[in-house]
C-alpha cells in the first residue's frame, strides 16, 4: 500500500519554505506537498483572503493531485485551514472523499 500524500500548510506571513526542514527530515518517506497559501509565497497575488476561501483553495489542490489517501498538517493559520479541510473530508464535502473505515 502506498503511503498517503502529506500536505503542509504554513502560518500567516510565511510560505511553503517554512517547511523545508520538515520535508528534508522526512527524506524519501511519503510524498510531501508544501503549499504556498493564497496571498503568500508563490501565490502572493492570489485574491483568496478568508479562511474559508483558503480552505476551498487547499481542497482544490488536494482534488487536483487525486491521492488515494492524504493527510494535512498546518502551523498557526495553516492549522486552522487544515482543520476545516479535514472536517469537510470527514463529511464528504467539497469533493473530498472520506477515508474508508
Amino acid at each position: 500500500m502506498a503511503e498517503p500524500t502529506l500536505f503542509l500548510l504554513h502560518g500567516l506571513g510565511l510560505s511553503s519554505r517554512s517547511w523545508d526542514g520538515v520535508v528534508a527530515a522526512l527524506g524519501e518517506g511519503p510524498e510531501v506537498v508544501a503549499l504556498d497559501l493564497p496571498g503568500h509565497g508563490a501565490n502572493a497575488a492570489s485574491s483568496a483572503i478568508t479562511l474559508q476561501e483558503s480552505a476551498e483553495w487547499v481542497a482544490a489542490r488536494i482534488r487536483e493531485r487525486e491521492p488515494d489517501e492524504w493527510l494535512v498538517a498546518g502551523h498557526s493559520m495553516g492549522g486552522k485551514i487544515a482543520a476545516l479541510v479535514t472536517a469537510w473530508a470527514e463529511r464528504g464535502e467539497h469533493g473530498l472523499v472520506p477515508r474508508p473505515a
